[in-house]
């Protein structure tokens, strides 16, 4: 039996959907007969959509890349902007979901250990940095993109942190304490 070209596409898009957020939830090691469930497929329609499991992750990291950088430029350019992002990046719902989040947050220590996958995480990433240095202003006199690196390594850093902690005061108080130390103005020279 033949299949619609435009309904294949369309599963293919679900099992990416679905992957990406998986991924994020439990990682790199997710089988691929889960992955496939994410669609409501099985492991044997696999191969009619993917060449490989590798291919699959590489398309669904860029899923999920493409989905943050969209979110960062829907934000206006502006302090409010910057604001906004900060907060909802830091926030307990971010945190509490990986599998809508942040790959560099769920991801990173384990594309660390996958050199197949570090070329789309640095694409991800250098493209996160020069959003974040060109889509926010920033007002203490230093180069916008050095600002942009310390800034995501500080969310990042922050939600891995709060993430990986049992005690739940204490994950709100890392989240807290990096939004408001991001969020404050600078003071003089």
């Amino acid at each position: 039996m033949r299949y619609n070209p435009a309904d294949t596409a369309k599963t293919r898009q679900k099992i990416v959907k679905g992957s990406a957020r998986l991924l994020r939830e439990e990682g790199l090691a997710v089988s691929v007969n889960d992955l496939m469930k994410t669609a409501g497929l099985t492991h044997g329609s696999f191969y009619l959509h993917f060449e490989s499991k590798e291919k699959l992750t590489t398309e669904a990291l860029k899923e999920i890349s493409d989905g943050m950088l969209q979110d960062l430029r829907n934000l206006p350019n502006s302090d409010s902007g910057k604001l906004a992002y900060f907060e909802r990046y830091l926030g307990r719902t971010h945190r509490d979901n990986p599998g809508r989040g942040c790959m560099m947050a769920a991801l990173a220590p384990e594309i660390s250990r996958a050199p197949r996958f570090r070329k789309v995480f640095t694409d991800h990433l250098k493209a996160m940095i020069g959003q974040i240095a060109e889509g926010f202003p920033w007002h203490n006199g230093r180069p916008a993109r050095s600002e942009a690196i310390v800034t995501l390594s500080a969310m990042v850093g922050a939600l891995v942190l709060a993430r990986a902690s049992n005690d739940v005061a204490l994950s709100e108080e890392i989240l807290d304490h990096v939004k408001d130390a991001l969020g404050r103005p600078a003071t003089g020279s």
